[in-house]
């Protein structure tokens, strides 16, 4: 748990400071870090629900799906990314990866630029998960809308599969920082939506309205393509890990669950940002 400045109090926006198994601050708001080594700084105030994010289930078909390996070259495409960026600076890089969940792409910023990453979820279960993976990375439960993080800190700010807040992602981001926001292409997943639904449609493209409000303009967009071929258990485990299992009706998933192969693919668009 390095570089507690990063960190400010959910209470009162000081600065956290680490004092043996607690972050508090000079107003003497503490918060426990957790036995797995991550620190929650989400208030109760904060929690849209009793148990917020994903459940311990979720991400267990999630780890396992993404520790198999199979959006491994998504993974290594954003790297690829941080390393571009990371030469363009004097310094090394502040990165926030918002919504980590169980942390399979944040530790590997963190093993490919060794230092300061951040990794924030809403899920307890998620960062229990995460916190085990690395100590490179400085783990936190927390709440996008209101991140209890510092103004103008990171230098790069990755949204992966998580709804940005574009207002909070200004304020920590630099001036000259950069975020990048990948989510679901036209097609992706289609053999699997045609599957659990009765008609499928593309995904409709995201208007980022929020995003020119608060002061960001796309530099760069790229859209990464990848075809699987799944077995059992990854097929149930990659449509648990999605909402479109859970929106499905019980017939419906039954027949997925019957599949003993399935040919899908995965489309995600990469899209820089930058304030202007």
């Amino acid at each position: 748990m390095s570089v507690p400045s990063i960190l400010r109090c959910p209470v009162c926006s000081a600065d956290l400071a680490r004092v043996e198994k607690a972050y508090r601050c000079i107003n003497n708001h503490s918060f426990d870090i957790a036995r797995q080594g991550y620190i929650n700084l989400l208030l109760s105030s904060q929690r849209p629900s009793k148990a917020p994010g994903d459940s311990a289930e979720m991400i267990a078909d999630r780890r396992a799906f993404l520790d198999a390996g199979f959006y491994a070259p998504l993974r290594a495409r954003i790297v690829e990314q941080l390393a571009q960026w990371q030469s363009t600076l004097d310094h090394h890089q502040q990165i926030l990866d918002l919504g980590c969940g169980e942390g399979y792409y944040t530790v590997a910023f963190a093993e490919a630029l060794y230092r300061n990453v951040v990794g924030l979820d809403i899920s307890k279960p998620a960062l229990a998960v995460a916190a085990r993976r690395s100590d490179k990375v400085t783990w936190c439960v927390g709440n996008s809308r209101a991140l209890p993080l510092h103004d103008k800190y990171f230098d790069t700010v990755l949204n992966i599969f998580c709804r940005p807040h574009w207002r909070e992602i200004a304020r920590v981001l630099r001036d000259d920082g950069v975020l990048l926001f990948v989510g679901p292409g036209a097609n992706h997943l289609r053999e699997l939506r045609e599957v659990l639904y009765e008609n499928v449609t593309t995904h409709e493209s995201e208007t980022f309205d929020d995003a020119a409000a608060n002061g960001f303009e796309q530099t760069q967009t790229e859209t990464l393509e990848l075809p699987l071929v799944l077995q059992q258990p990854e097929i149930m485990q990659l449509a648990r890990m999605t909402p479109h299992y859970w929106r499905a009706t019980a017939e419906r998933r039954a027949h997925l669950e019957q599949l003993e192969t399935l040919s899908v693919h995965a489309e995600f668009m990469l899209r820089e940002w930058r304030k202007r």
